[in-house]
């Protein structure tokens, strides 16, 4: 059953390439919850208004250290400053987290089409055919889970996950 399934996608990914590519495409946007570039973007928009915290916080100092401000005003600014930067530091370390997750996920992908393009066809399941294109499979609940069949005979929910693209 699960060799039939990469014999579907290798021979999909060869008969008819623009088809598959924009499957996967579409598997990728699905999973994914901006583009790239908008979140590099946004990352260094982020990095760059820490560096001007830091510099206005500095300022604040010298200003108290001269006297032109008061204790309470510069504990008051210095607080709502470190809110912000508590918060950027936040959306810093989850556009990092997202952007590794995208190039991990663009890595996976390169792995099929590189397993894609290593076979013409596939004539016998062998470990390395599995190591190439599948990157795990799930075995849930017994769907006959009657005890009196022995366990050999006994039929699981089985998912095969390509790849960078799950579930095809």
């Amino acid at each position: 059953m699960h060799f039939k399934e990469i014999q579907r996608v290798l021979q999909t990914a060869k008969s008819n390439p623009d088809e598959f590519r924009n499957t996967v495409q579409k598997r990728l946007e699905k999973r994914s919850d901006g583009s790239k570039a908008v979140m590099q973007s946004e990352l260094e928009k982020a990095q760059l208004r820490i560096t001007e915290i830091d510099k206005y916080i500095q300022g604040l100092f010298e200003a108290k250290v001269k006297g032109e401000i008061d204790g309470s005003l510069f504990a008051s600014l210095k607080s709502t400053y470190d809110d912000e930067k508590v918060q950027l530091n936040k959306m810093i370390a989850e556009y990092i987290g997202k952007l590794n997750d995208k190039n991990e996920v663009n890595s996976k992908v390169k792995m099929l089409y590189t397993a894609i393009k290593k076979y013409d066809a596939i004539e016998e399941l062998t470990s390395e055919v599995l190591a190439d294109f599948i990157e795990h499979i799930e075995v849930g609940k017994c769907l006959n889970p009657n005890r009196r069949i022995p366990i050999s005979k006994r039929i699981n929910e089985v998912s095969v996950f390509f790849w960078g693209v799950g579930i095809f």
